[in-house]
């Protein structure tokens, strides 16, 4: 068999919800050219070289039955012997942890791509982040990482099309909150070469209005803070009045404006007319793009923003794209 018609390892780290939505959907591929050959949950790890041998029935209990622990830094060599046999590797990190995501560059470095919904290497310290894309480069490994902001939406491939035509992009937008916003405001604005450096903390650099009361910042109990809130209604009744007043609504956006330098995340008001406040529901996620192509009429991307069925569709694109 020629190495254009191996089978594509990978070596899944997380099997949550979106890491099990993974798996049961890399196994009913038909005719697939993906192999598992590792599953890693924070506790154990199951490895085979060739292959493990799990169908959507049997995976997890033959998972749990795996007493390996999980060794992050041993998964590596393993993976690292098989692309020096000529193998193309991806290792998927389906988790929210650092301790991963700190790792990407030495996943990079070894020839292993990285595909991941994993926030946090993308908008934590700017150096991290120019580890990533160094180590990237250097060995011809790829990260991608389309489901870091909109799911199973096409985002962040549309902003690297938009920029690599010679478009920028100066108003992205979601309607989501706080420090999630801020995330995936610095992992768009990383993508955007006249932002390069703007961020230096990554999402900590954003400028962000924070929802919560500073009275319920300190509370210890999810129930408790849900109690309170109620206390702090009236004020957000008037500012939504003040807004109607204006024929405008409130909504929570993230905004990077390249002319101006600006990215934040923050309450603002919108014309009734405005796609922010008509075309909204449930968990949608919509991202415009005011561009000098894009200008009168922005380009649009909408969609449901969250659930492991299209997180985990955003991250079997992102393999995809490797075949």
């Amino acid at each position: 068999m020629s190495s254009q018609n191996k089978s594509i390892l990978v070596a899944i780290v997380g099997t949550g919800l979106v890491g099990a939505e993974l798996v049961n959907q890399l196994l009913c591929l038909s005719r697939s050219q993906f192999k598992i050959v590792s599953l890693s949950s924070s506790k154990a790890t199951l490895f085979a070289a060739n292959g493990l041998a799990i169908t959507q029935a049997d995976w997890r209990a033959i998972f749990q039955q795996s007493a390996a622990p999980t060794i992050l830094s041993a998964l590596s060599g393993e993976l690292q012997g098989l692309v020096k046999a000529g193998n193309k590797v991806v290792l998927v990190d389906n988790t929210s942890a650092d301790s991963v995501a700190k790792m990407y560059p030495h996943f990079l470095a070894a020839g292993i791509n990285v595909v991941t919904p994993n926030k946090k290497a993308f908008s934590t310290d700017q150096q991290l982040f120019e580890d990533i894309t160094k180590a990237s480069s250097e060995s011809r490994a790829r990260f991608l990482n389309e489901s870091t902001v909109g799911a199973g939406l096409p985002i962040i491939s549309t902003l690297k099309d938009l920029v690599a035509t010679g478009d920028t992009e100066p108003h992205p937008g979601d309607d989501l909150n706080g420090a999630d916003v801020a995330r995936k405001l610095t992992i768009l604005s990383r993508t955007i070469p006249a932002l390069s450096g703007a961020l230096p903390e990554g999402y900590k650099s954003v400028q962000t209005r924070s929802l919560v009361p500073p009275a319920l910042t300190a509370l210890a109990t999810g129930d408790e803070f849900m109690t309170r809130l109620p206390e702090f209604d009236e004020e957000f009744d008037a500012l939504r009045a003040e807004a109607q007043k204006e024929g405008k609504v409130l909504r929570y956006v993230g905004v990077v404006d390249v002319e101006k330098g600006i990215i934040k995340a923050s309450l603002e008001k919108y014309e009734n007319s405005h796609a922010f406040a008509t075309s909204l529901g449930g968990s949608d996620n919509i991202i415009m793009f005011h561009t000098k192509r894009y200008g009168a009429r922005p380009l649009t991307v909408q969609g449901a923003g969250a659930g492991a069925a299209v997180t985990s569709m955003g991250v079997l694109s992102d393999l995809l794209k490797l075949s």
